[in-house]
C-alpha cells in the first residue's frame, strides 16, 4: 500500500484525488499506475494497461491470479473516464485492497459493485487508511464542506522574525546592484527553497497578500524543472496593486477585492482578461469563507497561503487555515523591535503551531513543523511529499 502513496503524489491530479494502484502476483509487482491529472486514465486502469502491455497473451492469467492495491476506493461511475469497477471486473482481478472509501457520493459504492460480482474486496487496516486519508485531506475537505483546503506556509528566523530589516534589504540590494527595485532576502536554505516550489507545483493555487506583493513584487511560480504554475491569488482589499507588478503578467491571476476597491482600476484590470471577486467584510476584515468556497467551485482544492503574517492570522482568526508548514531557521534576521502587529500576527500562526498535531524533519540547516489544526481527523498532508 506504501508503494500506492508514492506513485500516487507523482500526479497532479487536482480537483481530482491522489491515486496509486499496484498489481502484485505471488509478493511480485506485475503492475502500477497513478492518475496523473484531472481527465487522464485512472490508476488501475493504468496498471492493468501495464500489465497487459508486459505480457500479452498471458495477461489474463496474470490479471486472474493476482491482487490490486489502491489507496482509494475503485470509483464506480461514469465521467471523463469510465469506471475504474468495470476495468477491474473486465481484466478478471478476483482480490483488490483498498485503504479508504470514497467520500465522493457521486463515485463511492465500488467495493460493494465488486463484491457483488465475486471480487474479494478488503478495506486495508487503520494505520493505512489514517495515512490514505492524510494523503487525500484537500480532497475529502473540498467534498466535506465546499471550501478550498489551506496551507499556510512560512519561513521564520530564529528571532521569529519573517523579513530583514529596511537597512538588511537596502544592504542586498546595493550588492545586487538593483536599488531601483524590492530585493526579497531569503530566510530559510536552498533546500528549503526547493521544498517550497514543490509545494507551489503539487498546489493548484497559490495566495498572497497585497503587503507582500508591494514589499517583494514576487512572481509566484514554480521554479523547478518540469513544474507547473499555479494561479495566482491576490489579496487586495482597496485594489492598490500595481498594475505592472510582476503577479499581472498574464490573466493566471485572481484578485479577492472588499466593495471599497478602486472601481477604475477594478475595470482595467477586468479588461485585461483579470478575474475579480468581491467579498463582504466583517468587523473591517475581508471575509475568506466565499472566496473559498468560489474556488471550490472551480475545481480548485487546495491553496497555498504564502504571505504575509497579517493575511495568515486573519485566515487562522476566521478557522480557515487546515495546515501549516513551518520553515525555522537558526538564522537571526536582525531585524530590531518589530512592528507590533505583525509580531501579534506571527504570535498567532506559532501559537496555532503549537496547538495542533506535528510532525517534524529537517531540510539542511533548517527545521520543518508540519502541523494539522486538532479539530481535523487527518493527519498532516504535506509530509509524503518529502519523506525519503
Amino acid at each position: 500500500m506504501r508503494r500506492c502513496f508514492s506513485l500516487a503524489i507523482k500526479g497532479r491530479p487536482s480537483p481530482n484525488p491522489f491515486v496509486g494502484a499496484v498489481i502484485v502476483r505471488n509478493g511480485r509487482v506485475v503492475g502500477e499506475g497513478f492518475h496523473e491529472a484531472a481527465g487522464q486514465r485512472h490508476a488501475e486502469a493504468e496498471a492493468i494497461r501495464q500489465v497487459k502491455r508486459k505480457f500479452g497473451a498471458m495477461a489474463p492469467y496474470f490479471l486472474s491470479t493476482s491482487t490490486l492495491y489502491v489507496n482509494l476506493e475503485p470509483c464506480d461511475h461514469y465521467g471523463k473516464q469510465p469506471p475504474c469497477t468495470q476495468a477491474i471486473l473486465r481484466a478478471g482481478i478476483r482480490r483488490v485492497v483498498y485503504a479508504m472509501p470514497d467520500p465522493n457520493p457521486q463515485a463511492r459504492g465500488g467495493a460493494g459493485t465488486l463484491a457483488k460480482n465475486g471480487v474479494n474486496v478488503r478495506l486495508a487496516g487503520a494505520k493505512m487508511q489514517a495515512e490514505a486519508r492524510a494523503l487525500n485531506a484537500p480532497f475529502i475537505h473540498r467534498i466535506r464542506t465546499g471550501r478550498a483546503y489551506v496551507t499556510l506556509k512560512m519561513a521564520l528566523s530564529k528571532d521569529n522574525q519573517v523579513a530583514a530589516s529596511g537597512a538588511g534589504r537596502q544592504a542586498a540590494a546595493l550588492k545586487s546592484g538593483r536599488t531601483d527595485k524590492p530585493h526579497p532576502i531569503y530566510i530559510s536554505s536552498p533546500a528549503s527553497l526547493e521544498m517550497a516550489h514543490v509545494m507551489r507545483d503539487k498546489c493548484p493555487a497559490i495566495m498572497a497578500g497585497i503587503g507582500t506583493v508591494r514589499a517583494d513584487n514576487p512572481r509566484l511560480t514554480c521554479r523547478m524543472a518540469g513544474g507547473h504554475d499555479p494561479l495566482r491569488i491576490i489579496v487586495d482589499a482597496r485594489l492598490q496593486i500595481d498594475e505592472k507588478a510582476k503577479v499581472l503578467r498574464d490573466d493566471r491571476a485572481l484578485l479577492a477585492c472588499g466593495r471599497k476597491m478602486d472601481r477604475q482600476k477594478a475595470g482595467r484590470l477586468k479588461k485585461r482578461g483579470f478575474s475579480l471577486v468581491i467579498l463582504p467584510e466583517r468587523g473591517g476584515r475581508l471575509d475568506f469563507r466565499p472566496l473559498l468556497a468560489h474556488l471550490a467551485g472551480m475545481g480548485i482544492d487546495h491553496v497555498l497561503l504564502e504571505g504575509g503574517p497579517r493575511l495568515a492570522e486573519s485566515m487562522l482568526r476566521q478557522g480557515l487555515v487546515n495546515e501549516t508548514v513551518l520553515f525555522r531557521s537558526p538564522k537571526k534576521m536582525g531585524a530590531g523591535k518589530q512592528d507590533p502587529e505583525m509580531a501579534k500576527a506571527v504570535d498567532a500562526i506559532l501559537a496555532a503551531s503549537r496547538a495542533a498535531r506535528r510532525q517534524t524533519m529537517r531540510s539542511g540547516p533548517d527545521r520543518v513543523e508540519f502541523a494539522r489544526a486538532r479539530k481535523e481527523k487527518n493527519g498532516c498532508f504535506w509530509p509524503a511529499f518529502f519523506e525519503k
